[in-house]
């Protein structure tokens, strides 16, 4: 499949907000789309895939760490390379900036390795490492209404 990567437009979101809500139990408003899309601070990617947007990630990029502030790619298109050339979009950034590091907090329930939903495993196979206790982030995300920890997952840009 071939998948692209461009910085997104107005245009896109409504897929953008259809890929956030197939893949969060927390998706954002469309209108809070439209300010995702217009702010400034904030770095944006989407990969699209027969022409229309498959996937995205956002961060902020930081002097010291870029950190993503979400990453998805839609299901039907998810194992095929798009989330991964979209971390690496990031990881280029953050590398052509001199960002030694880029991290990701991901909330615990998106951490159970064995489940399909899993997110731990995908980035420890790209080389994210957690820090013991310092990486757990309380009361840093919200699923279902409810508040909960997340793991900050860090890539060293050495590594990269």
């Amino acid at each position: 499949m071939l998948t692209n990567i461009r910085q997104p437009q107005i245009g896109d979101v409504n897929y953008l907000f259809d890929i956030d809500l197939k893949c969060f139990d927390d998706p954002f408003p469309a209108d809070k789309w439209k300010q995702v899309l217009t702010a400034e601070g904030i770095s944006k990617l989407i990969s699209t895939s027969y022409g229309n947007p498959s996937g995205y990630v956002f961060w902020t990029p930081g002097d010291t760490t870029a950190t993503i502030m979400r990453i998805a790619v839609k299901p039907t298109y998810r194992n095929q390379g798009a989330g991964q050339q979209l971390l690496n979009a990031v990881c280029l950034n953050a590398r052509q900036r001199s960002v030694p590091r880029v991290s990701i907090p991901v909330p615990e329930s998106l951490c159970c390795p064995g489940d399909p939903r899993d997110a731990s495993r995908w980035l420890l196979n790209r080389g994210f490492r957690t820090n013991g206790r310092h990486s757990i982030l309380k009361d840093h995300a919200t699923c279902f209404g409810k508040v909960e920890d997340a793991f900050l997952f860090v890539l060293e840009m050495e590594k990269f």
